[in-house]
């Protein structure tokens, strides 16, 4: 799927069922799951995988809110950033990265 620029997006499958890495960013990971009803973008600690520091909730399970979800997380910086863009529900709130 392309982004903004173009480019292509990446996602990779890990060894826990329905997630999805998207990216590494510093000491954070950036990760896509899928729940019951929608997608969540969470973030944690490289270090502590297991351990989530937010999420966010999109909602539907269709493949473009998926693209959406995986678009989020591409351009989501939890240095500058408070939250990622687009999301529906705030899952679990995260008191790192910018203002909020």
């Amino acid at each position: 799927m392309p982004g903004a620029d173009g480019n292509p997006l990446t996602v990779t499958s890990t060894a826990v069922p329905l997630v999805w890495r998207v990216r590494d960013i510093g000491p954070m990971r950036i990760e896509v799951m899928e729940m019951i009803f929608n997608w969540r973008l969470t973030i944690s600690y490289r270090a502590h995988p297991m351990l989530l520091e937010g999420g966010w909730c999109y909602f539907g399970r269709t493949w473009d809110v998926f693209q959406r979800t995986v678009r989020a997380a591409h351009t989501f910086d939890p240095a500058t950033q408070a939250a990622p863009e687009g999301f529906d529900k705030e899952a679990l709130a995260w008191t790192g990265g910018g203002t909020r």
